[in-house]
């Protein structure tokens, strides 16, 4: 099966969540404005998160997200942001102290394939980080809306062992498996 265990969340995607928290966690209502590409990715958010709730899927985030959401200008937004952050990377950390993951290990790898051609198509620095992270953290895969500068480019990370993708591509492969997990 291809089912992704343990997926990095971007940053983008932390803001996303939060941002459509209710309909992704709560069922709410998507209003008729949003685009439909937005709107699909607020449903498979919901059947992610749901059927992760039986799965027992691994969602990964990195000190470097915090760093990014520590950037946010907004004080009101910073802190909704960082309160989500929080809930995730105490969630994160119980897998991360169980494997034996370690930061220093994460830094050490960015600091190495940063620069280094492999990540090289990826023109923001922090993108690179995050999916280096995403490597020393052990992701199948990492989970991002960043359509610029990831995803136009991931036909270029044939090196990476970890997979990017959308929410609605995520959910697209593993919606085949989710009655396993009824």
């Amino acid at each position: 099966m291809d089912i992704p265990g343990r997926v990095l969340l971007d940053t983008n995607i932390v803001n996303f969540i939060l941002d459509w928290g209710e309909a992704i966690h709560d069922g709410g209502e998507i209003p008729a404005q949003v685009s439909d590409r937005d709107a699909e990715d607020i449903l498979a958010l919901r059947d992610i998160w749901l059927t992760g709730q039986r799965a027992s899927w691994q969602f990964a985030v990195s000190p470097r997200t915090y760093h990014e959401i520590a950037a946010t200008t907004d004080p009101a937004r910073r802190a909704a942001l960082e309160g989500w952050f929080g809930e995730l990377w105490l969630y994160w950390r119980e897998f991360f102290e169980q494997y034996q993951l370690s930061d220093f290990d994460a830094d050490s790898l960015a600091r190495r394939l940063v620069p280094s051609e492999i990540l090289a198509v990826l023109p923001d620095r922090s993108d690179r980080e995050l999916l280096a992270h995403a490597i020393a953290y052990e992701c199948d895969a990492m989970c991002t809306r960043d359509r610029k500068t990831i995803l136009r480019h991931r036909d270029k990370l044939k090196l990476v062992p970890v997979r990017v993708f959308t929410p609605t591509e995520w959910w697209a492969a593993i919606s085949k498996y989710a009655g396993l997990w009824v």
